[in-house]
């Protein structure tokens, strides 16, 4: 069993008194420097410590580059005082070693504790940035499934109501490569387009979706494929709708279909 050389010390006292930055620092006697290599030795949180006061010092450099936040300082300042107060009760190795580097607990190490602290509230701060986006990406992310898992939801709600159909647009010549569907219910007045593909629209311009109702063309609104939540389009089904088209039109959509711009049609059959 490994003997304790130190029994009865304030890890947590020792760790705030400022002993290991000097040691960082070099401004400790030889004795001292043993001291401190013996306490990181036996105790992992002083070894821990001392580790990541040498790896904040080096950050210095980056730490000069940047502008702290405002009425940081004071709030570090505020701080290393409170530290100086208990500075005193850390558990001394020996009375020689404890008194040969208590002068330097002023400006010198009140400087130092303030570049450690500024650095490790640099960090933090970044850390909280990375995790307040990792959280509101996450907060989009689910809102966008429950927009979907509601969409589909609809979907699978109207395939189970008696009388639904299902109609297959085919792309015309200008788009053979085209096709969609739309799923419609007339009991429902209400209909789901699903683009199967349909290429981008140009700068400009949408497709606009249209019923055809005892062969008068009846605007049913403009769409984006790319947009489309779950490849489907809720969209109203007009009492005695003959057939459905798309068609590209400017921006904003017509009032009247232009024919020459026809990409898909399907007859309801």
């Amino acid at each position: 069993m490994t003997k304790n050389h130190f029994p009865g010390l304030d890890v947590k006292a020792y760790i705030a008194s400022g002993i290991l930055e000097l040691y960082v620092l070099g401004k400790l006697s030889s004795e001292e420097e043993a001291d401190v290599l013996a306490v990181a030795a036996e105790y992992p949180e002083v070894k821990a410590e001392l580790e990541q006061i040498e790896i904040d010092l080096e950050r210095f450099d980056h730490l000069n580059r940047v502008a702290p936040p405002s009425g940081i300082l004071s709030a570090i300042l505020g701080r290393i005082r409170g530290l100086s107060n208990t500075a005193g009760s850390a558990g001394s190795i020996s009375t020689s070693s404890a008194m040969n580097w208590l002068p330097w607990a002023g400006f010198g190490i009140a400087t130092l504790l303030a570049i450690l602290f500024l650095t490790r509230y640099l960090k933090t701060e970044g850390q909280v940035e990375e995790l307040e986006t990792e959280i509101e990406r996450l907060r989009n992310d689910c809102d966008e499934k429950d927009v979907i898992n509601t969409s589909l939801l609809a979907q699978l709600n109207a395939y189970r109501q008696p009388g639904t159909r299902l109609v297959d647009l085919a792309g015309s010549d200008l788009s053979p490569e085209s096709e969609a569907q739309v799923l419609f219910n007339p009991n429902e007045n209400v209909a789901y387009l699903a683009v199967a593909n349909l290429p981008p629209p140009p700068a400009g311009k949408d497709y606009q979706l249209w019923a055809l109702v005892d062969g008068q063309p009846v605007d049913l609104g403009i769409f984006d494929p790319a947009a489309v939540v779950a490849g489907l389009i809720e969209v109203d089904f007009p009492v005695g709708t003959g057939a459905f088209a798309v068609t590209l039109e400017d921006e904003g959509g017509r009032p009247t279909p232009n024919l020459e711009q026809l990409y898909l049609i399907g007859n309801v059959g």
